[in-house]
C-alpha cells in the first residue's frame, strides 16, 4: 500500500460497525478496531521486512478491500467479546447460585490439603530447578507465550519450549518424591 487512503478506509470501517453493533459500548467498539488496525499494520510492515510488495494481498492495496477486512476482522472480535461476556455472566450466576456448595467443597478441600505444606512443597520443588529452567517455568505460567519467552531470555522458541517441559517433568518428579 503506497499510502492510500488508509485514514479514509479506517473512518468507514468504524461507521459501519457503529451501524450494524449500536447495542456494543463505544470502548468495545473502538479497541475491536484498534486492535483489527494493529494487526493490519503488523501484516503489512512483515511484507514491507520481506520486501516482496509483489505478493500483497489486496487488503494491504485497495482502500474498499481495506474497509472491508478491517470490518470483517472487528466484527469476529467484537463477537468473540460478546460470547466472552455471555459466559462469564452465565458462570457467575453459576457461582452465585452454588455458592454455598463451593465453600463447603473449598473448606473440605482445606482441611484434607494443608495449604501450608503444599504450598511449601511446590517453593522447595521451585528453588531446586535452575535458574534458566525455572525462568521458562515462571514466565510460561504467567501468560508468556514461547515466543515472547525466547524473545526476553535471547533463547529460541524450541529451547523455551523444552526447557518448560524439561521444568513440568522435574516438578513433577520431585512433588511426587514429597508426597511418598
Amino acid at each position: 500500500m503506497k499510502n492510500p487512503c488508509f485514514c479514509s478506509a479506517i473512518a468507514r470501517a468504524e461507521k459501519t460497525l457503529r451501524v450494524h453493533f449500536y447495542y456494543v459500548s463505544t470502548d468495545d467498539r473502538a479497541d475491536a478496531l484498534y486492535d483489527s488496525i494493529l494487526r493490519f499494520l503488523e501484516i503489512k510492515y512483515s511484507f514491507e521486512m520481506n520486501n516482496s510488495e509483489h505478493d500483497l494481498p489486496a487488503y494491504l492495496m485497495d482502500e474498499n478491500e481495506c474497509t472491508l477486512w478491517l470490518t470483517r476482522v472487528a466484527q469476529r472480535r467484537l463477537v468473540s467479546h460478546w460470547r466472552k461476556m455471555r459466559h462469564a455472566e452465565r458462570i457467575s450466576s453459576i457461582i452465585v447460585a452454588n455458592q454455598q456448595q463451593i465453600t463447603e467443597t473449598i473448606e473440605s478441600l482445606h482441611s484434607f490439603f494443608p495449604q501450608s505444606d503444599i504450598s511449601y512443597d511446590c517453593r522447595s520443588a521451585l528453588q531446586q530447578l535452575n535458574r534458566l529452567t525455572r525462568e521458562c517455568f515462571e514466565l510460561h505460567h504467567n501468560g508468556l507465550t514461547y515466543y515472547e519467552i525466547a524473545a526476553q531470555l535471547n533463547i529460541s522458541d524450541s529451547c523455551a519450549q523444552k526447557r518448560y517441559q524439561r521444568a513440568k517433568q522435574e516438578l513433577q518428579r520431585l512433588l511426587n518424591s514429597y508426597a511418598v
